[in-house]
């Protein structure tokens, strides 16, 4: 049983070790700007983050509103579709966030 968990240690370590001048190049790609962000560019991105959230959040309140008069089961089938969705809202509203403002002179 050591054995097994020191080879997955020794494994982790590896991938890490091969896959760190990677993120340091990944990093590089960027041209060093002098300015900074503006204040606005940051209270968008603010309010992006904030926008998806309450989004997501209200996903659950609305199915549990809209489902008041179905049966036990239909209902919290459809509140877990609902809590899905909301993890999918808010998983889209973290990509619209690195994709728009963290990661803006990447080439991908």
């Amino acid at each position: 049983m050591a054995t097994i968990r020191r080879t997955r240690i020794a494994l982790h370590f590896a991938g890490l070790a091969y896959a760190w001048p990677m993120l340091a190049w990944a990093m590089t790609q960027c041209p060093p700007s002098q300015d900074g962000r503006s204040w606005t560019m940051t209270a968008l991105a603010a309010l992006v983050l904030l926008g998806f959230g309450l989004a997501g959040a209200m996903v659950p309140v609305a199915s549990f509103r809209a489902t008041a008069g179905t049966h036990r089961l239909r209902r919290a089938l459809l509140l877990l579709l609902a809590l899905l969705g909301m993890l999918a809202v808010w998983l889209l509203g973290l990509w619209v966030f690195f994709f728009a403002f963290v990661l803006t002179c990447a080439t991908f």
